[in-house]
């Protein structure tokens, strides 16, 4: 089995999707705290 970060678009899926949770993370206690939940909606 070949090494799965081999691929350069695996890596770009893996970095994309750390980036996105950290972004999440920081965004979302925000939303709650304004009560803007409608715009998480869209997200």
């Amino acid at each position: 089995m070949e090494n799965i970060l081999s691929y350069e678009f695996m890596q770009n899926a893996i970095l994309t999707g750390i980036m996105a949770s950290v972004i999440c993370g920081f965004i979302g206690p925000f939303i709650v705290t304004k009560r803007m939940v409608f715009i998480s909606g869209g997200l």
